[in-house]
């Protein structure tokens, strides 16, 4: 099954015998090794995984199939008093299990043995009795509990999770006696808010952990042993090696040279930057795509012109990189007809879709509707036209006697001009024609314009000159609802507000579909509208 869904990230939950069981058989069956990732559960983030592999397998061996491996499993710091002290009381703790393996007989309020648990036969259990021979006991003999190692992870969240009901329960208990009533007990128990032995309690209103809870990646580095790799919380994310008590090191993959597995980034189309012994010609990818089948990628992320990365989708899967399994990203130029219409005249539009069925595009999304987008829209269609009914380009020229309309080309002839730039009326008069980089550079300008307004006018500067760093400093400060959202930036002068993506997806059908859309504040949403603010979307496609 893995062999035919050509996953090369494989995530698993499980005990670790079965696991590490299960990646022996994947690499044997070539499912595993360079460039595969195993993302493990806690519960297989133990160096028994590989220990419950067959005993025929040497060490080397088994370090080969384990190498790059990823786990994740609960974190406590343990240097924090409140882990000091939990300490301490656990080694308080009397014996519940002695020397010669007598177990304590210690009962609860019901009777009931607290440390004997009983196993129950097949027999025993189609009777429905049970076998007091068949009980182990669960309890922890001295040498354990005063031991210089520490208590498991699962005890310190069970204490921490008892300490929750307890102080919930003492606020709503005025007598032993008194009834309590679950709702108002689950309440209770969602706004409490302390620092536990795990770390920060607190809740969201669905029950969850909202801070404190810090999970541990750990990978194996191919030596016998899993390395902490990096720590996450929910307030603060990812982070590298820098958990506190512990030794940190880099992850190590399984790929040859470490490095990352199974994903590529291509620029496409930036012809001119090659040297004239290795030009290649737009139409030609065949070195781009040997490099593709060379990196085994299945995930590709491609920037170009539509055309240029159409065109390379049909040589690539012709070659065999692409179709079912892969997944092809294109930046927001590559989201229209042209990638499929560029192909070969020979193809047939099934095989295009073919080709096609999967792709992923990312492009920028504008809410036409709002109060700035409105009033740009009224503005645009009462410029003048700047090409005459008759074909015309506009002679207009700026301060320094430079065409504004009018591109030259290299003869630097003022009467054969090669483009012009300009629109005609009705043109000018189709709001559609407004394409979202004219939204986004209007936007731009207005914030060097108020900027320059704030440094010059308002500051009152009769000298005309203006320091750079005191220009980008207020600039950085403006804050305004713009054409293509609310504008403000961060510190570094990236948009901290008002961008939005719409994520579109090739189904197969020979158009593209919205699937959803990202933005700065929400992340990325299911099915949220597009740039044509279109309140149907659709689910994603794959090629598989």
């Amino acid at each position: 099954m893995l062999r035919q869904t050509k996953a090369y990230i494989i995530v698993t939950f499980g005990n670790p015998e079965e696991t590490g069981r299960l990646m022996e058989q994947a690499h044997a069956a070539g499912v595993g090794g360079d460039g595969y990732v195993w993302i493990g559960s806690e519960n297989t983030a133990e160096q028994s995984t590989w220990e419950h592999m067959s005993a025929e397998l040497s060490e080397s061996e088994r370090n080969d199939i384990m190498r790059g491996y990823i786990g994740v499993r609960p974190f406590v710091n343990k240097t924090t008093p409140e882990y000091v002290a939990f300490q301490a009381l656990w080694r308080q703790q009397p014996a519940t299990l002695g020397q010669a393996g007598n177990c304590s007989q210690d009962m609860d309020d019901g009777g009931n043995l607290i440390w004997h648990r009983v196993h129950n036969s097949t027999s025993d259990a189609a009777n429905g009795t049970e076998d007091e021979s068949a009980s182990y006991c669960v309890g922890l003999d001295a040498e354990y509990i005063n031991g210089t190692g520490s208590p498991g992870l699962f005890p310190v969240m069970m204490y921490d999770a008892v300490y929750v009901v307890a102080r919930a329960l003492h606020g709503l208990l005025d007598e032993p006696a008194n009834m309590v009533d679950g709702r108002d007990l689950l309440d209770a128990m969602l706004a409490q808010a302390f620092v536990g032995v795990s770390g920060n309690l607190t809740f969201d209103e669905a029950g969850d952990r909202s801070a404190g809870v810090m999970f541990e990646f750990v990978n194996h580095a191919g030596q016998a042993r899993l390395n902490h790799v990096a720590t996450w919380q929910a307030d603060i994310g990812i982070r590298n090696c820098t958990a506190a008590s512990v030794e940190c090191h880099a992850i190590v993959w399984s790929t040859e040279g470490n490095t990352h597995p199974k994903t590529t980034y291509i620029q496409v189309g930036v012809f001119g930057a090659l040297s004239t012994e290795s030009a290649m010609h737009p139409s030609d990818f065949s070195v781009l795509v040997q490099s593709l089948q060379e990196s085994r990628q299945n995930i590709i992320v491609a920037f170009g012109r539509a055309q240029d990365i159409g065109r390379l989708m049909e040589q690539a899967y012709a070659a065999g990189v692409g179709g079912q399994g892969y997944v092809w990203l294109g930046s927001d130029d590559a989201t229209n007809s042209l990638m499929w219409e560029s192909m070969s005249a020979e193809l047939s539009e099934a095989e295009k879709n073919d080709i096609m069925r999967g792709y992923l595009g990312v492009r920028l999304s504008i809410n036409t509707s709002t109060p700035e987008h409105l009033a740009f829209e009224n503005r645009w269609t009462q410029q003048q036209a700047t090409i005459s009914e008759s074909g015309e380009c506009s002679p207009e020229e700026d301060a320094t006697r430079a065409p504004i309309w009018r591109r030259y080309d290299a003869d630097d002839n003022e009467t054969t001009f090669d483009f012009c730039f300009g629109m005609d009326e009705e043109t000018i008069r189709d709001t559609a024609m407004i394409d979202q980089y004219t939204k986004y550079t209007y936007d731009a300008t207005c914030v060097v314009v108020q900027a320059l307004h704030q440094v010059l006018e308002l500051s009152g500067d009769s000298t005309g000159q203006v320091n750079g760093a005191a220009l980008r400093q207020v600039m950085l400060e403006q804050r305004f609802l713009g054409v293509t959202g609310a504008i403000a930036f961060d510190d570094v002068g990236d948009r901290g507000l008002g961008i939005t993506f719409a994520i579109v997806n090739h189904a197969g059908r020979s158009s593209l579909q919205v699937i959803g859309s990202w933005t700065d504040t929400d992340g990325f949403q299911e099915c949220a509208g597009d740039d044509a603010n279109a309140t149907e979307c659709d689910m994603v496609v794959w090629s598989t």
